[in-house]
């Protein structure tokens, strides 16, 4: 048998785990923040693999794996699983997950590979696309001390934490704690480094030394709501990541916290729309911004996706990677629907670097056909010469291509037409009206529900 899976269900968090395959046992501070574990024994050559994890789409992708079909008709539908669906994407297999809240790293064991997926309590904290990235807390701007290298305990354990040194951050955020002035921060500080290497328990004592109350206090009780899950979805969630009155940069990273949370419970509108009113808030965090724009602008609802493109139209770096190709798409598809061809046309032809082989046509085809409904005949063109050279003559004599360029023949040869707002004012025209008529709507709906009763 080339895979088998065992999962683990914790009935509170600290309970010992009962032990797995065995070698690579998962440690009890791990297991403190892990609701299920499973582990996939992964056949054949295993070398290069790689693991992926989209928290927000519930997936986890693995790459450089020759034996991916194999292992694909080996895993099959796995009901109960923690990703009960596999899908093969050419040379990667793509777990298909039930939860967001979920983790998977690769454990090496000898001449055995594994895959450990794990379903958490809290939100993700490893150092990846959709946990949080490292904030920088300024000693100027916090009030905490001194710029870089620092002269106190403080500035110099946040200094040496930023340039990667994590014993010498250790030592001098534990000497930081002896002192009342910075003993709330540099407890957070710490926990947040036992956060990192997966010490649940230590990151929680860490946090609760910080206290309750005040803005530190504030902050470790967000911690460890993201890190337990124990406020998120209540009522005390609201409370629990209000940023109001707090320092920056600590109010813009809460503020991130707070929308990355409410992205992994569905409430994109409120989180894409919370960080397009925080610029700040992205400046600290882009790629997991882009990534909760391309979480909102997947959602079915309409407003979803609006405010996930809003989200994007402020990214700094609209192609990031690795989800630039899948970010360029989405927006294309919504401003195109929202009646904004032209900005959905450019978006399309500034990413087809990214596109995969296998969309590369499909992505040239639509592109072109955007400009020309944008009343762009021109840059419709250009993407066809440009397709020409890249997809070959056999492609381009297809009838979809052959159309195409008649359509644009015909365009090109018509008077042209008045210029076009630029293609930024020409979706954000599109967001406006669209949102302008969810309004209505809603009112209507409510001035009909009255006249019901």
């Amino acid at each position: 048998m080339l895979a088998f899976a065992i999962i683990l269900t914790l009935v509170a968090p600290a309970a010992p785990a009962a032990a797995g395959p065995s070698t690579a046992e998962e440690p009890l501070s791990k297991l403190s923040r892990t609701l299920s574990w499973e582990r996939l024994p992964v056949a054949g050559d295993a070398a290069n693999l790689r693991v992926r994890v989209d928290a927000l789409g519930k997936r986890v992708i693995l790459e450089g794996m020759p034996s991916a079909r194999r292992l694909a008709a080996a895993l099959g539908r796995r009901s109960g699983s923690i990703c009960p669906e596999t899908e093969l994407d050419e040379d990667r297999l793509i777990l298909h997950c039930r939860t967001r809240r979920l983790e998977a790293t690769v454990v090496r064991s000898g001449a055995s590979t594994f895959v450990d997926l794990h379903e958490l309590r809290g939100l993700p904290v490893r150092e990846a696309a959709d946990a949080l990235p490292r904030v920088f807390w300024d000693p100027v701007e916090l009030g905490l001390g001194d710029a870089c290298p620092g002269t106190v305990p403080f500035s110099r354990g946040e200094c040496a934490w930023a340039e990667g040194r994590r014993e010498d951050a250790v030592r001098e955020f534990e000497a930081a704690t002896e002192l009342m002035d910075t003993a709330g921060p540099a407890w957070i500080r710490l926990g947040d480094l036992a956060s990192l290497e997966e010490d649940g328990v230590l990151a929680a004592e860490r946090y609760q030394r910080a206290g309750t109350k005040g803005p530190w206090g504030r902050i470790a009780t967000a911690r460890i709501c993201e890190l337990f899950g124990g406020c998120l979805g209540t009522i005390r969630e609201v409370r629990v990541f209000d940023a109001a009155g707090l320092p920056e940069p600590a109010r813009s990273e809460l503020i991130l916290r707070a929308s990355r949370a409410l992205a992994f419970q569905e409430a994109y509108e409120i989180a894409a729309r919370t960080l397009s009113q925080n610029p700040r808030a992205c400046e600290a965090g882009e790629l997991l911004c882009a990534r909760i724009a391309l979480a909102a602008m997947r959602s079915e609802r309409g407003a979803d996706a609006r405010a996930g493109l809003g989200l994007y139209l402020g990214l700094r770096d609209r192609n990031p990677e690795p989800i630039g190709y899948e970010l360029a798409a989405s927006a294309a598809r919504i401003s195109a629907e929202l009646g904004a061809p032209r900005f959905a046309a450019n978006t399309l032809a500034t990413s087809v670097e990214l596109a995969p082989a296998r969309l590369l046509e499909g992505h040239l085809h639509r592109a072109a056909e955007l400009y020309l409904e944008g009343g762009d005949p021109i840059r419709a063109s250009v993407i066809l010469d440009f397709s020409t050279e890249r997809l070959g003559r056999k492609v381009m004599a297809r009838a979809n291509w052959r159309d195409l360029a008649a359509r644009i023949h015909d365009a090109s040869s018509a008077p042209p037409p008045l210029p076009p707002p630029s293609d930024r004012a020409e979706v954000e025209a599109a967001l406006d009206a669209a949102r302008r008529a969810a309004l209505r709507s809603q009112e209507n709906d409510t001035s009909a529900a009255r006249d019901s009763q």
